[in-house]
């Protein structure tokens, strides 16, 4: 810092240390672990923190090793990510892309828009009401992901949708 003052020669004349670089709270204080920015007074959130969400996951991953099946792996991977990032796939695209009798796996949440037209196995991390009514009403099954995996583990004719 440079005191106000001016010296005999016209030159403003230094008075203390200068403050260095790097702010103080730096210097003081402990690091955060996280490096991330915080929004609104918590820290931001990378992924998912339901502790079934995250069981879900450690077991679709473990599958996809025990049994060499990459579409658990890629569920994992989508199940893993933020919930703003979670697939949301509503019925007419099930009905659009899937045929009778087919077996559509979601890792996200199944939505009620549209109509399905044929009979459709359906497994999700969660289902809207009128969505599982929906299915039901089209003489399809609502299934949770635990249970296609316990059901065909190797994950022959399923179809992953986002």
């Amino acid at each position: 810092m440079y005191s106000a003052g001016v010296a005999e020669s016209g030159q403003m004349r230094r008075t203390e240390a200068p403050v260095p670089l790097v702010a103080a709270w730096v210097q003081t204080e402990r690091l955060p672990k996280n490096p991330i920015p915080r929004i609104f007074g918590d820290w931001m959130k990378r992924g998912p923190e339901s502790k079934r969400t995250l069981e879900l996951v450690n077991l679709l991953r473990k599958k996809a090793v025990e049994e060499k099946v990459g579409i658990w792996k890629r569920a994992a991977e989508k199940l893993s990510r933020s919930a703003r990032r979670m697939a949301e796939v509503n019925l007419y695209c099930i009905d659009r892309y899937s045929k009778e009798g087919d077996t559509v796996l979601v890792p996200g949440k199944v939505l009620s828009t549209g109509v399905l037209s044929h009979k459709v196995t359906v497994a999700a991390h969660k289902f809207s009401a009128s969505a599982a009514d929906k299915i039901r009403k089209a003489g399809g099954e609502c299934l949770s992901i635990y249970e296609i995996v316990k059901d065909n583990p190797k994950g022959k004719g399923i179809i992953l949708m986002e």
